[in-house]
């Protein structure tokens, strides 16, 4: 079982998972984008998390081996091969989006759109804004971090999306990147996922690594193949035991089909598809 709070989308998995159960079992159809954006607006207008639509798009309509690439602004999403393997590392810090500050870091971005748009009145939503639009508008200091974060990922994911069309692999210097600008730019970092990643980082065999979920604790990831990353797993567990007196815990995943409902044969028939190994 994973742990609560750990930063592995955990509560839209839940809510797509019993959202999904309970419109079986009352005959309801309904789409599996429809189903996601219900179990967003729960979390959004009920739990009061101002989280964004990805959690439950990936819930509802991931495929097997291939990562979903979302618009954000036009809820349209496409599905690119991924075949390599994850390594999922549970810090086994606390981590909650409610105690944390994730809604402040949303308003800064909001507040960041705001200023743009006396320059580029044009602007829909922050990561449609370029990097050197950004800077020549001179938002103060730490806006412009937050913006620059939005607007240099969106780059990260377009050159992400062409290489996996081509090879079905990441290029790791972009997550090392992702996590440096999470470290810096949008500051939700916490030492233990920077530990985890810098050891990524000089580890042999290692695709790349970094932290996942909406940080300020929880998991990071690294990718890679599977001996590659079974290689170094307990090694890196042992080490982050002494180095920290937590004790992490640590799975092998890949990408595999989203919410789906299944008889009780072609449960027996499914084989697993995330690995746990304890720390």
């Amino acid at each position: 079982m994973f742990r609560p709070g750990a930063g592995l989308s955990s509560s839209a998995a839940l809510e797509v998972a019993s959202a999904l159960a309970l419109t079986t079992l009352a005959g309801h159809s309904t789409t599996a984008k429809d189903l996601a954006l219900g179990c967003w607006r729960a979390e959004t207008e009920f739990v009061g998390v101002n989280s964004g639509v990805m959690d439950q798009f990936a819930s509802t309509l991931c495929e097997k081996s291939s990562a979903l690439h979302l618009w954000c602004d036009s809820l349209a999403t496409k599905s690119v091969p991924l075949s390599e393997s994850v390594l999922i590392f549970d810090t086994a810090t606390p981590r909650s989006l409610r105690g944390s500050a994730y809604n402040t870091r949303r308003s800064e971005c909001e507040e960041a759109l705001s200023l743009l748009r006396r320059e580029y009145p044009e602007l829909g939503y922050l990561a449609h804004a370029t990097p050197d639009q950004i800077r020549a508008a001179r938002l103060p200091a730490l806006l412009e971090r937050r913006a620059l974060h939005v607007a240099e990922a969106n780059v990260r994911v377009q050159k992400v999306v062409m290489a996996l069309r081509s090879t079905g692999r990441i290029p790791g210097a972009l997550l090392y990147e992702s996590h440096e600008s999470l470290r810096f730019l949008y500051e939700c970092s916490t030492p233990e996922l920077d530990w985890f990643v810098d050891r990524m980082r000089t580890s042999d065999g290692i695709q790349g690594a970094r932290l996942t979920g909406a940080g300020w604790g929880g998991c990071a990831i690294a990718v890679g193949n599977y001996g590659d990353l079974a290689a170094v797993s307990e090694s890196v567990v042992a080490d982050y035991r002494q180095r920290f007196g937590l004790t992490p815990r640590v799975w092998f995943t890949s990408a595999s089909t989203g919410a789906r409902v299944e008889l009780g044969s072609e449960r027996e028939d499914s084989a697993t598809e995330t690995e746990e190994c304890r720390g």
